[in-house]
């Protein structure tokens, strides 16, 4: 009896161990972005926007995985945005890396019920960005009236800080 009960024990604790560093990476990155201003919000905001538009466009992450799902898509999406992430880390193009950061942890929240809280308040913080976000974008000569300004707003319908059940 003992015997079972330690082996369910360990396979559960092997099964959230990977839900544990999601956790603690999604909460580092929301605390980063309380601790931000506006204007520094802004620019993840202007470089997530870029990454969507980019990712979308590559085929990585077409609009139908910014929903709650498990499907299998949805994981190869998530590896496929954390090889960017890594990328962009090792260039040293943090700001890029960070905007990219935005969309795995969204990715993350959608198919990982427990920390789906957590993507809520990372958007409840990129709320605060949009309009500095296109200050930031019109510096970089990014036309007003574009795929990567109208992403400036979008937030994934699931994780619209609004419908937190908490």
């Amino acid at each position: 009896m003992v015997a079972v009960m330690l082996s369910i024990w360990f396979r559960r604790r092997d099964q959230l161990a990977p839900v544990d560093g999601v956790r603690e990476d999604l909460e580092r990155f929301v605390d980063s972005l309380r601790g931000m201003s506006d204007d520094e919000v802004g620019a993840v905001v202007a470089f997530a926007a870029i990454a969507r538009v980019a990712l979308r466009r590559a085929g990585v992450f077409p609009d139908e995985l910014l929903q709650i799902t498990s499907a299998k898509k949805q994981a190869n999406a998530q590896l496929a945005v954390a090889r960017v992430v890594r990328r962009y880390r090792a260039e040293r193009r943090f700001a890029e890396a960070t905007g990219v950061m935005v969309w795995l942890h969204t990715l993350r929240a959608l198919s990982t019920p427990e920390v789906r809280h957590l993507g809520r308040e990372m958007w409840r913080q990129l709320q605060r960005g949009p309009l500095q976000a296109l200050v930031v974008l019109q510096d970089m000569r990014v036309p007003l009236l574009s795929d990567v300004t109208m992403e400036c707003s979008r937030i994934p319908h699931d994780l619209h800080p609004d419908d937190d059940p908490s």
